[in-house]
């Protein structure tokens, strides 16, 4: 058994359920490779497709394309033994709220410190007048370093 493909179905063809991954896959299978990617899970519940997708805009589109996937499945059922028992009369579409977060470094500053403590004091009360005075000597000091 060189091909993974036919040990699984050696293993589980009688499987139901691998009969309905396989089907739904059948199903997919036609569409561009950005709706299928966007596809977060499928499934078979009676004669009901669910899908789990990853955004309200795929959403839309798979809205828009159900005639297709359900004109492609009677042509499935005509040419394969994978839609025994099965129908397909209803459709749902859910979007899955996770996003895939991306960790970003923070941003290395660019510039270096140019402050050299050239700036007007104008403060009228005595003590803030002084605490601005001294935030300007260590500011000076900082900058001859």
């Amino acid at each position: 058994m060189k091909n993974g493909e036919a040990m699984i179905h050696r293993l589980f063809g009688s499987n139901p359920q691998y009969k309905k991954q396989r089907l739904i896959r059948a199903l997919i299978a036609p569409f561009p490779p950005i709706m299928r990617d966007a596809l977060r899970s499928a499934r078979l519940n009676g004669d009901t497709l669910i899908l789990t997708l990853s955004s309200q805009a795929m959403k839309s589109e798979y809205y828009t394309k159900r005639d297709q996937i359900r004109s492609f499945f009677k042509v499935l059922q005509r040419e394969t033994s994978l839609c025994e028992g099965v129908e397909l009369r209803n459709f749902k579409f859910y979007v899955d709220r996770k996003t895939d977060f991306v960790e970003v470094d923070p941003p290395e500053l660019s510039y270096e410190e140019r402050a050299v403590g050239r700036f007007e004091n104008s403060a009228k009360n005595r003590a803030v007048f002084d605490a601005i005075e001294n935030i300007r000597a260590v500011i000076k000091k900082l900058s001859q370093v």
